[in-house]
């Protein structure tokens, strides 16, 4: 009796650890998303210098959870996505107009795409 106790508290400790994973991705990849696309909207009214702002808040709101989701997801990602928050914030100061908006694009698809990856389907559990 007690190793099936043993076995179904460890299996809701693994099921809590996995749900709060998921929200945590979930929530920085969907505040990202929204913070890039405001300054692709910035960007295209032609108000490169309140898109370079909002570009510092986006960098600034990464680098807060940064650590927490370079604990959750690869390295490698979350690496990339930093590089391109940075490219765009030189792109914008360049005043690159459209190199900036493909730059924002490139970060959502990146960010959906760890989203993605954390969903729980078969084909993420196989």
């Amino acid at each position: 009796m007690k190793r099936i106790l043993i076995a179904a508290s460890c299996l809701i400790i693994a099921l809590v650890l996995c749900v709060a994973e998921f929200l945590c991705v979930t929530e920085t990849t969907e505040r990202i998303i929204l913070q890039t696309q405001a300054v692709v909207q910035e960007v295209s009214q032609g108000d490169t210098d309140s898109a370079l702002e909002k570009a510092v808040e986006l960098e600034a709101s990464w680098e807060k959870s940064v650590a927490t989701v370079d604990m959750l997801l690869y390295h490698d990602s979350v690496d990339h996505i930093e590089a391109e928050i940075k490219q765009l914030i030189t792109l914008l100061k360049l005043g690159k107009t459209s190199e900036s908006i493909t730059t924002c694009v490139a970060i959502n698809q990146q960010l959906r795409i760890l989203r993605e990856g954390e969903f729980l389907n078969l084909k993420n559990l196989i």
